[in-house]
């Protein structure tokens, strides 16, 4: 029988380590059980609902749309994309006892908590509640990280529902960077509620506070 040059086993096992890396080039990367949306290529801005306890489905499906639609009307110099994630239950430490509402900065706290990279934007149906000045405990439409990525809207105080959609949009450009309106102007989406939300006067943003959010995003 004819042996095997010494040389030859260590040159063998090096061609099958080569072709074995080879074929594992070819084989895909294992997915997650729950991955992300995936967002297009060309996407400057994600905005994410997550709506808390029994906030309605179908409710949120309008208020999806209707906030997809504004912001592409109200600043096409941008491209926005909201998504909306499933319903989840609020922790019990969010919750205010003596006032029967939640504390929008303990929301605001835990969907840091959960992701502090993507812009997360609360959404229910109870009353939400900040300190304010001297007030300890004062009801809200919505409250922001001003700049953050993370924010919180309610229905409660929102006579007109179908406008509830102006107050999430208020609430994420704060998010953006941009502060209240410096024109205080009421058709502006930034002008400040001063304690007495005007929606149904709100239809644009003002030239001031749009040059300012473009630069803002540059």
């Amino acid at each position: 029988m004819k042996t095997l040059p010494k040389f030859f086993l260590p040159v063998l096992i090096l061609l099958v380590t080569c072709m074995c890396a080879c074929d594992c080039k070819n084989v895909p990367a294992p997915q997650p059980v729950h991955p992300d949306p995936v967002e297009p290529q060309n996407t400057v801005i994600s905005l994410y609902l997550q709506p808390y306890n029994d906030f309605p489905e179908e409710q949120m499906a309008h208020v999806h749309q209707d906030v997809q639609n504004c912001l592409d009307t109200l600043i096409p110099e941008l491209e926005f994309v909201v998504y909306r994630y499933e319903n989840e239950e609020l922790p019990d430490y969010c919750w205010y006892p003596p006032r029967s509402r939640y504390r929008a900065d303990s929301i605001l706290l835990y969907q840091l908590r959960m992701d502090d990279e993507k812009y997360i934007m609360g959404v229910l149906s109870e009353d939400i509640s900040v300190t304010s000045d001297n007030i300890k405990d004062w009801g809200v439409l919505g409250f922001g990280l001003q700049p953050g990525t993370s924010a919180v809207v309610s229905t409660f105080r929102v006579k007109n529902k179908s406008l509830f959609y102006k107050v999430i949009v208020h609430e994420f450009l704060h998010n953006l960077g941009l502060d209240h309106c410096s024109q205080n102007d009421r058709s502006c989406y930034m002008c400040d509620a001063d304690k007495r939300p005007r929606l149904e006067l709100e239809v644009q943003l003002c030239p001031v506070c749009k040059a300012e959010l473009l630069r803002l995003m540059e």
